[in-house]
């Protein structure tokens, strides 16, 4: 059984002494965009890891003898190296997953780099490089090893021998000089972990020399990259590598000519940001420096703002629009080839963690998980931002939800379920349930819809109108986090469906920006508030996702004034979205434990609910399990089909008939259409009463009425009856 390495392992190779890294679970290379770049000593950051994932040890300032005596003459060359150059003394030595061994020298003052192939099987580990430590586990071992790093020899580093520093100082290499190495020659075969610098370095040197087009040498060596290379190199590497011999080759006598204001522009483009590709098939830049939010490639905050901007600093002119446009295109085109990645708004996950963006110049975000929650600016995910998302400011801890609880005119119940729906609204990929906060005129809906929403996603839209249309609703979807639709008096059709989609993620489609006939499809969910005296004609599908909380009247004595409510809730705000946090935090603990007899519509909702109730010593999700109930009425009240179906099981009823079997032509002709209801709220078809019965159902059911729908042969029938079945052996639609 292989051993799983943890973060204790890499807290304890801190205390060492050693710069760590995240290295992916099973594997040798780095888990993170930058590589080397992103080692690390801090505690919080390395428990921010992947559980099962490997540990790398940077080894600047050491010199690690990297030997894999398994493989044909590499035990004779390395003989021969100590037979020249003096043995090697005992130092501490790790085996390697594959079979191989590390020794772990320091360096004696001057700088010794990493060298490739300083025999057969032998290679150096030194300034620029890392090692993987024990308890790493591969998770293929090959023939030789068991795939688990252990520790052979537990011992302090000793010095590098001077006969030994010498030679890696020196010019000794088993390979023949660059100068006599053809670009062929440098492209036949495959190369191996341990070599793929060296080499993609030596192609590069020979493609710059023979390239006056940055953006086309960048292409043929990530290409190289790709080719060649067993497992390719990350995209930064190969890109630093790119970049640091393009410039030296640049830099001689005979460079080639200027390059040209698009080249310029690349070059800056691919010096300043990290070029990604999110779910959607959008693309985005990251800067290299803070805040490293996600910027569109064009548009409102976009990288060809910025990087039309930084040319003009450098360059002292603006780039011309066709130079722009080229350029944008070659960075467009970078962006498409990396693998899609989650880009969050406001909230995503990060593994097993819960981040949450607070949107702030600094590139701040919390990072939740299990049992704590802490704040800091280096971001384990990627977040994108718009002209709706406003600073949240940050969160204090060790303070009282309940603070809130004076500025909200809810009962004690309802204000139970709604820190419930606040905790679970910070989750993302969760289906939320509608929040509808109902209630005469007076009730101060709006102001509460913005102060929930505040303390989830603050926006200077805390309150929106409804949209006009599916596209306007798009747009709006796609910025935030929580929707918040102020004075809603009753929903069309299509933006029930469209909320409905919003909560479960649905796909949404739309056309692709700056693409004439191209389009995006968008999957997200979003949380959803709603406020209006009432519902009007609420739809089923919808009224199985609502949380309903009325709002009680405000009487003039505790009536505040705009400007003193809005600054109580400023001076609340940190102390409260802390609360939250710390609920959070423990539900998190307590989710897995949580086993409810009966899974309700909405169940992962449910199940954070249950878990807010353990955390806090409260009943909400009685409340909210209780307020389906309310919510069934007024579906069935607003629907005129489920108040003709009820008729009819009355009428029934009353004249001691059987329950109504038959057809939906034959269910069609029965009913009978209630007074006052349009011709276009009528299914005037079997077909349309199907599907009007099917939505309905699911309330009707909790009125007491059941209805049935089944195939019997190629006829599809209906019962409508308060506890019976279908028939045995027929089959449910």
């Amino acid at each position: 059984m292989k051993r799983e390495p943890t973060t204790e392992g890499a807290l304890g190779w801190v205390d060492s002494g050693w710069q760590v890294i995240e290295l992916r679970p099973g594997r040798k290379d780095p888990a993170t965009a930058h590589g080397l770049l992103d080692a690390t000593t801090d505690p919080a950051q390395i428990e921010r890891w992947h559980p099962h994932a490997n540990i790398g040890g940077v080894t600047a300032g050491k010199v690690v003898v990297d030997a894999d005596l398994y493989k044909p003459g590499a035990p004779e060359a390395l003989a021969e190296l100590e037979a020249e150059y003096g043995p090697l003394p005992e130092t501490r030595t790790h085996r390697t997953g594959r079979g191989g061994n590390h020794r772990i020298y320091l360096q004696r003052g001057t700088p010794i780099r990493n060298r490739t192939g300083l025999a057969t099987g032998v290679d150096i580990r030194a300034d620029g490089g890392y090692i993987v430590l024990p308890p790493s586990a591969l998770a293929d071992g090959g023939p030789h090893g068991d795939g688990l790093y252990t520790v052979e020899h537990d011992v302090d580093p000793v010095p590098i021998p001077e006969a030994w520093e010498r030679l890696l100082l020196g010019s000794r290499t088993t390979g023949t000089r660059e100068a006599s190495v053809s670009l062929a020659d440098l492209r036949a075969g495959p190369v191996a972990e341990g070599g793929r610098n060296d080499r993609l370095t030596r192609l590069a040197g020979h493609l710059a020399r023979g390239h006056t087009d940055y953006a086309r040498y960048r292409a043929e060596l990530g290409e190289d990259n790709a080719r060649l290379c067993n497992p390719p190199l990350d995209e930064v590497e190969v890109h630093r590598i790119a970049r640091s011999i393009w410039g030296l080759e640049r830099s001689k006598p005979d460079a080639a000519s200027k390059a040209t204001q698009s080249d310029v522009l690349v070059r800056l483009g691919l010096d300043r940001y990290r070029l990604v590709q999110s779910d959607e098939g959008d693309t985005y830049a990251i800067p290299n420096d803070r805040p490293r939010y996600a910027r569109p490639l064009r548009g409102v905050r976009s990288m060809r703002a910025e990087l039309r901007a930084v040319f003009h600093e450098t360059q002292g002119k603006t780039p011309s629009g066709s130079a722009l446009a080229d350029a944008m295109e070659t960075l467009e085109g970078y962006a498409l080839r990396q693998p899609r990645q989650t880009v969050g708004v406001r909230v995503a996950r990060a593994g097993h963690e819960i981040v949450i963006d607070l949107a702030d110049e600094d590139g701040s975000v919390v990072v939740v998980r299990p049992g704590s929650w802490s704040v800091t600016t280096d971001s384990p995910a990627l977040f994108r931002r718009s002209e709706v998302n406003s600073p949240m400011r940050k969160p204090r801890g060790g303070g009282d939800v309940s603070a809130l609880r004076r500025l909200l005119n809810v009962s004690d119940a309802d204000w139970d379920l709604l820190v419930a729906w606040a905790v679970a609204a910070l989750v993302p990929d969760l289906p939320h349930p509608v929040l509808w906060l109902a209630g005469e005129q007076g009730t101060g809906k709006t102001t509460a819809m913005r102060m929930l929403a505040g303390l989830v996603d603050p926006s200077p839209a805390g309150a929106r109108t409804p949209p006009r249309d599916v596209q306007e609703w798009v747009v709006t979807a796609s910025a935030s986090h929580v929707l918040p639709l102020d004075n809603v008096s009753g929903l069309k059709p299509w933006l029930s469906d469209a909320i409905c989609r919003a909560v479960t993620g649905d796909a949404l489609v739309r056309r692709k920006l700056y693409a004439d006939s191209d389009v995006v499809v968008n999957r997200y969910r979003r949380v959803v508030i709603v406020n209006g005296i009432d519902a009007g004609e609420l739809r089923g599908d919808l009224g199985d996702r609502l949380v309903w909380v009325e709002l009680d009247r405000i009487s003039g004595a505790g009536r505040l004034p705009d400007r003193e409510l809005e600054a109580e809730y400023e001076r609340l705000r940190p102390e409260v979205t802390g609360a939250l946090l710390d609920i959070l935090a423990e539900a998190l603990v307590a989710l897995p434990e949580i086993d409810l007899p009966e899974l309700p519509r909405m169940a992962d909702f449910a199940e954070y609910v249950a878990a807010v109730d353990r955390v806090r010593g409260t009943d909400a999700l009685a409340t909210y399990l209780a307020s389906r109930d309310s919510i069934s009425s007024q579906v069935v009240e607003s629907d005129p089909v489920a108040l003709a179906v009820i008729r009819l099981v009355e009428v029934r009823r009353a004249r001691k008939e059987a329950p109504f079997e038959g057809t939906a032509e034959q269910l069609l002709a029965e009913l009978e259409q209630p007074d006052g209801v349009p011709r276009q709220a009528w299914p005037w078809t079997p077909r349309m009463l199907g599907g009007r019965l099917k939505r309905v159902a699911p309330a009707l059911a909790r009125t007491g009425v059941e209805i049935k729908q089944w195939r019997s042969g190629s006829t599809r029938k209906i019962r409508i009856v308060s506890t019976d079945t279908a028939p045995q052996g027929e089959l449910p639609i």
